[in-house]
């Protein structure tokens, strides 16, 4: 029941409420963007998906965690999926050079530097190595 696909919202409110003693999703962090019938929609939909659940009396409920949703925000594998895994499963495997990420991914040059910039961002060591016009993206050992 909990398998749904999480909004960044919905991520952002299940990371903060799991950091806070009571397990509150409510107040919003800051960088959760939503308010008013937007954010209900998302606080509802997590209840829907048994993620969250109200408490309280009427007129003071409060949404909370389930044991689910605090499940969910568990470091899981950080590793990327989707386009940024694949980009840096070409690089794993021994290097690569722009033109051959362009190929393999159909990706144009500043699209692949944007993605590895975003990969070192996440911690990945990506390094440049070799000459000038044979110069190969390569995973540094950590």
């Amino acid at each position: 029941m909990s398998d749904i696909t999480l909004t960044s919202n919905q991520k952002r409110l299940i990371l903060a409420a799991a950091q806070r003693p009571k397990c509150d999703l409510l107040p919003p962090p800051a960088q959760v963007r939503a308010r008013g019938a937007t954010l209900e929609a998302s606080l509802n939909r997590l209840i829907d998906a048994g993620l969250a659940r109200k408490t309280g009396r009427k007129g003071h409920e409060r949404v909370v965690l389930t044991a689910a949703g605090r499940a969910r925000a568990a470091p899981g594998d950080p590793r990327p999926t989707g386009k940024l895994g694949r980009l840096l499963h070409e690089i794993e495997a021994g290097g690569a050079a722009i033109s051959e990420l362009e190929h393999a991914l159909g990706w144009r040059p500043h699209t692949i530097r944007a993605a590895i910039t975003r990969l070192r961002q996440r911690g990945y060591r990506i390094m440049l190595e070799g000459e000038l016009g044979a110069r190969r993206y390569c995973l540094a050992m950590q």
